[in-house]
């Protein structure tokens, strides 16, 4: 059954010995067999015992729980830092905080570093990385036994019946304390062949949504079913809950939601239409089309802020009415056409915040670009023609903060082959001259994006002057470090990310990136 590390008796009788085995799962594996051996006729009863320091070693395990990670951490990034592999890593990235718009510098990740049993070395790592920066986050490192999940517990293993060790099986095998007597049907640890009680067959189905890992597929043919996709991936119909399809939150489709609780307002001259604007995951708010009487109004989009009657949407809400009413000269941006955004001093208590804009038939920078390949000399000419854009929103004291491919739209010129471009989505922007109520004051609590985080954003370190760091974060060199990002992504077809990452190395700095740069040039 495995290596004998040692042999002694225990009692001065010389009827009892202890045999130490080199692996927890040897004993296992006679207990669980129920074997009744015998010496010179005489049967030998035995029975599983352990050291204290054996407790320890087999039975528990630690993880690391890291808080306090910059919020586009990835786990090679902390697999470099701790030292340990990949494959022990559990984090909980970006994906999670861009759903709840908490996407700021100041925002964090975390991250579990499991399978560790021995306790002093995971104290001992723990203590050594605290405190240590990880780009401009000074990480937290606290050790706690792991938690049992019943999904990774290996069913075989329950009714003693895997012919896998613990080293080789995929699952875990976690010996209940009571083997031969459990009477627990919900138990599924490890149990003997002696025990009558017969746990329940079906285990609680578990919550895709609390998967600690996940694949994201992408791309997908918007025509293919659950069924196709489980026979090409080859799931198990037993694991066919943890394949989860979504593919109508990246396609314009009628949506049946009510409209605003305030649609006299505007109903005699607009009709709502149920149908929803190509939507991203990071999108925070949702835009519909809706119809006009006249047949000169066209693409005129109701764009509601989410959550409902939430404070920060109302905010984002007014930031976008304001900067458009100062923009309205300009045809490069949408054009408010109402707004059910007023003073702060208002009772909007249980209200939906919405905006009215005229778009224009027209696709986003990102889609654009899927389909056109665009050269070094076209990159250059987009590059150009944003910063022109972006001169004339300065001129009106207005920062857009939130310059990426979505927030840009791509419209051809009549009979021309040259495309004009349109800068949309000012809820973030910050305006110049304009007095914010008092409880207005943190208003810059979802500042950035998934595409690049801007450095004026990041949190510096023992920066505790708040006026200082509102100037970073209303600075005019965050449009055109947002250009910059763009243009770094049109030449070589990867979004920057980050500034720096943990190795203080610029997007530009790293070979992949520098390679694309060298071949454009």
């Amino acid at each position: 059954f495995g290596e004998i590390i040692s042999c002694k008796w225990t009692n001065t009788d010389q009827t009892e010995a202890l045999f130490t085995f080199a692996h927890y799962d040897s004993v296992d594996k006679i207990i669980l067999r129920n074997l009744s051996p015998e010496i010179k006729g005489a049967k030998i009863s035995l029975e599983r015992t352990r050291t204290a320091e054996d407790y320890i070693a087999h039975e528990l395990s630690y993880v690391i729980h890291v808080t306090n990670l910059p919020f586009r951490v990835t786990s090679e990034e902390i697999s470099k830092v701790f030292k340990v592999p990949i494959g022990v890593i559990l984090l909980y990235p970006c994906f999670r905080l861009e759903q709840s718009r908490i996407v700021d510098g100041r925002s964090s990740s975390e991250a579990r570093i499991t399978n560790f049993t021995n306790e002093k070395l995971a104290q001992s790592l723990a203590q050594e990385k605290t405190g240590m920066l990880i780009g401009t986050n000074k990480i937290q490192c606290e050790v706690m036994l792991e938690s049992i999940n019943d999904e990774e517990l290996c069913e075989r293993f329950q009714k003693c019946q895997c012919p896998y060790s613990t080293d080789t099986c995929y699952y875990k095998h976690i010996t209940c304390y009571e083997p031969d007597t459990c009477d627990d049907k919900s138990c599924w640890l490890g149990h003997s062949d002696k025990r009558t009680t017969i746990s329940n067959n079906n285990r609680p189905q578990y919550r895709s949504e609390d998967a600690p890992y996940r694949v994201k597929i992408s791309n997908l043919p918007s025509n293919i079913t659950h069924e196709d996709l489980m026979k090409r991936l080859k799931i198990h119909p037993k694991s066919s809950h943890h394949l989860i399809l979504q593919p109508a939150e990246q396609c314009s489709e009628f949506h049946h939601r009510q409209p605003p609780s305030d649609i006299s307002s505007w109903s005699t001259r607009w009709q709502w239409t149920n149908q929803m604007i190509p939507k991203e995951e990071s999108d925070c708010d949702v835009l519909y089309w809706l119809e006009s009487e006249s047949v000169k109004e066209k693409n005129i989009v109701i764009k509601i802020y989410l959550p409902q009657t939430n404070q920060t949407a109302r905010i984002r809400a007014q930031r976008e009415q304001i900067a458009l009413e100062r923009l309205k000269q300009l045809i490069c941006v949408p054009k408010l056409l109402r707004s059910n955004v007023h003073s702060a001093n208002d009772d909007q208590s249980n209200k939906e915040f919405w905006n009215i804009m005229r778009f224009t038939d027209a696709e986003r920078l990102s889609d654009y670009v899927k389909n056109n390949k665009a050269d070094l000399r076209e990159a250059l000419k987009i590059a150009q023609q944003l910063l022109t854009i972006i001169k004339q929103i300065h001129a009106q004291n207005i920062i857009h903060r939130d310059i990426q491919p979505k927030n840009i739209l791509v419209q051809y010129r009549s009979n021309s082959d040259e495309i004009s471009l349109i800068l949309m989505n000012f809820s973030s922007a910050w305006i110049n001259n304009y007095q914010w109520a008092n409880s207005e004051e943190n208003i810059d609590v979802e500042l950035g994006n998934s595409f690049y985080q801007m450095p004026q954003f990041e949190k510096r370190q023992n920066e505790n002057n708040d006026e200082q760091l509102r100037e970073y974060q209303c600075s005019p060199k965050i449009d055109t470090t947002g250009v910059c990002a763009i243009l770094f992504w049109l030449i070589t077809n990867h979004e920057p990310k980050e500034s720096k990452n943990i190795d203080k190395q610029a997007p530009h700095k790293l070979r992949v990136n520098s390679k694309f740069i060298e071949k454009k040039n």
